[in-house]
């Protein structure tokens, strides 16, 4: 008895990207049939993550400035926040769910989400809130608090108030695996056997 010629074409897939394929197709499909209400608050966490690890990237590399490029840095802050709320309120009575889309998709993204997920109504709609709480993190630190002090309320309302260096990406299944995987010390008859 043989297989399907159509079997037989396909490429032979590692253990490890078969899951991840699998897992794709799972997650993707029932959240696109039918959304979990329990993924856009992730998304919106994953939106605020992601902006606090952009926070503490760009004080790490800031250098030193005086005091006139810190007022100035401080009112382009200020007019960026303003910008952003005007924006947003637009958007908001319009209906419209662009502005954050970008954030959604990349925090999907994350999530090991399809990008078509990220930008849908629910999932940028729940990013949108977020931008503001990062804007305004944002504009605090150019008025001379630190990361932690300015993202306090972001933290508490998102991630039960952990400190910083307690908030960490989210690890999929596919990739733990994998990292167990690579780690693991297998006997010399499967490690043959799987390469």
């Amino acid at each position: 008895m043989s297989c399907p010629k159509r079997w037989r074409q396909r490429p032979l897939l590692s253990p490890v990207t078969a899951l991840e394929r699998v897992e794709r197709d799972i997650v993707s499909g029932s959240l696109i049939s039918l959304p979990d209400p329990e993924m856009a608050p992730a998304t919106h966490r994953e939106v605020a993550r992601k902006a606090l690890r952009a926070m503490l990237d760009r004080e790490a590399t800031a250098a030193p400035r005086t005091l006139e490029q810190a007022d100035a840095d401080r009112a382009r802050a200020e007019a960026a926040l303003a910008a952003l709320r005007q924006a947003l309120r637009q958007a908001l009575r319009l209906r419209d769910v662009s502005p954050a889309v970008g954030p959604a998709t990349e925090a999907a993204a994350s999530l090991g989400l399809d990008a078509e997920i990220g930008a849908s109504r629910p999932f940028a709609q729940a990013a949108m809130g977020g931008l503001v709480e990062i804007g305004e993190a944002t504009l605090a630190i150019e008025g001379g608090a630190t990361v932690e002090e300015a993202s306090r309320a972001l933290r508490e309302r998102h991630f039960d108030g952990k400190p910083l260096e307690e908030i960490r990406a989210p690890v999929m299944l596919v990739a733990a695996i994998a990292a167990a995987g690579k780690r693991a010390v297998w006997p010399k008859a499967l490690q043959s056997h799987g390469q």
